[in-house]
């Protein structure tokens, strides 16, 4: 059997449970089940272990009814005559609340015996009561209020987003650059094409007009 393998009785495998942690018990920190079971088969339970590692367990009373839940668990039957019904009165949200709370859970009505027994309940009930004390942050969004957006009508187009300058409606075309501005021409061999000359006028020095004279 599995017992035999690990080289351990009954008694044996409830001391390791309980030094390693189970259900019943949160069990030593620094164990895990390869120590434990070292630790068991080396010194025989828990009585026997270093007293570095004794000192964290409990008292022979308290161990005593730990193994018993292992050993002789309690039927239903009996689960159902030690319950017990309590009436909760109405708790108000104050500063004294959460010690309420721990006087009910373990001087008042004996529910628990030892604040690690609830420890889940302890740490909600600290983030409810920090949750309380802190302000709430305010973000921009608080500062106004978001409105609408327009449905379009039937039929009606989207706008859409043009890229780059719009040109206003009242200015005019820009007027086309002057002849003068305008690139020249190219010919034939990459030979610049001049503009044809005008006839020269009479009178003109070098003209060769009706009136004028020609200079050799």
């Amino acid at each position: 059997s599995l017992l035999a393998h690990q080289q351990l009785t009954r008694e044996q495998l409830v001391d390791v449970s309980l030094l390693m942690g189970c259900d019943y018990y949160p069990g030593v920190s620094s164990l895990g089940p390869v120590k434990a079971s070292q630790l068991i088969r080396q010194h025989g339970s828990i009585e026997h272990l270093p007293s570095n590692i004794r000192s964290r367990l409990p008292r022979p009373r308290e161990l005593y009814e730990l193994r018993q839940l292992f050993l002789a668990p309690p039927n239903t039957q009996q689960l159902r005559q030690s319950s017990r019904s309590y009436h909760l009165g109405p708790l108000p949200v104050s500063s004294d609340a959460q010690q309420q709370l721990y006087s009910f859970l373990m001087g008042e009505k004996h529910v628990f015996n030892q604040r690690g027994h609830f420890e889940s309940v302890v740490n909600r009930i600290e983030k409810l009561a920090d949750a309380r004390r802190q302000p709430t942050q305010l973000t921009l969004n608080s500062f106004f209020t978001p409105s609408p957006k327009p449905k379009p009508q039937p039929g009606q187009r989207s706008a859409r987003m043009t890229i780059g300058p719009t040109p206003h409606p009242t200015a005019q075309p820009a007027a086309a650059p002057p002849a003068h501005v305008l690139p020249q021409k190219r010919g034939r061999g990459n030979r610049v094409e001049k503009p044809p000359r005008k006839a020269a006028r009479g009178g003109d020095v070098g003209g060769a007009g009706a009136g004028g004279v020609g200079i050799v």
